[in-house]
């Protein structure tokens, strides 16, 4: 009987733990996805692959407007090394919300996404409440309009404006 041989494979290096909610994409300088890691392709699922040699915001869903105008304004406009902000991801048919970090390196960009959208994540929960609420207060057949503690309209409904007669909220102090 012979001894096992335990110098036939090479020792594995540890490898990153992959945290199930936590992906990282390397960008070059026009932020075109270079490459990602295990906790991406654990975030996209089956579409991982999909994302290579596509710019990000090819990635953003087009639901999510006020998302895009603010990374188009993030990147555009300063000369930020760090940009962070909350983004719907459109992977396929499934629709993420997503915290976006990313940092500028030497080679590029490097961008860590964050699934905000998973069980028990109070960013998550926080956004669905609001997003609850607005579509309780556009849908109500009374008029609603909310008002800041500076007695600015926050929010309103349709019906808010055909009860006061305004086409607009210009000039409503």
């Amino acid at each position: 009987m012979t001894p096992p041989d335990t110098h036939s494979r090479a020792p594995r290096a540890p490898s990153a733990p992959v945290v199930p909610h936590l992906g990282r994409l390397e960008l070059d300088p026009r932020l075109v996805v270079r490459s990602f890691d295990a906790g991406f392709a654990a975030i996209a699922g089956e579409r991982a692959d999909e994302v290579l040699g596509r710019p990000l915001d090819a990635l953003f869903s087009v639901r999510d407007r006020r998302g895009i105008l603010r990374f188009d304004e993030l990147v555009s406009h300063s000369n930020a090394d760090h940009i962070d902000l909350d983004i719907h991801l459109r992977l396929g048919a499934r629709e993420l919300l997503t915290r976006l970090l990313l940092s500028r390196t030497d080679v590029g960009w490097l961008a860590f996404v964050e699934d905000l959208g998973s069980a028990g994540n109070l960013v998550c929960e926080l956004a669905q409440s609001r997003e609850l609420w607005r579509e309780v207060v556009h849908q109500s057949a009374e008029g609603v309009g909310v008002l800041g503690s500076d007695g600015r309209l926050l929010e309103y409904n349709p019906a808010f404006f055909r009860l006061l007669d305004l086409r607009s909220t210009r000039n409503i102090p």
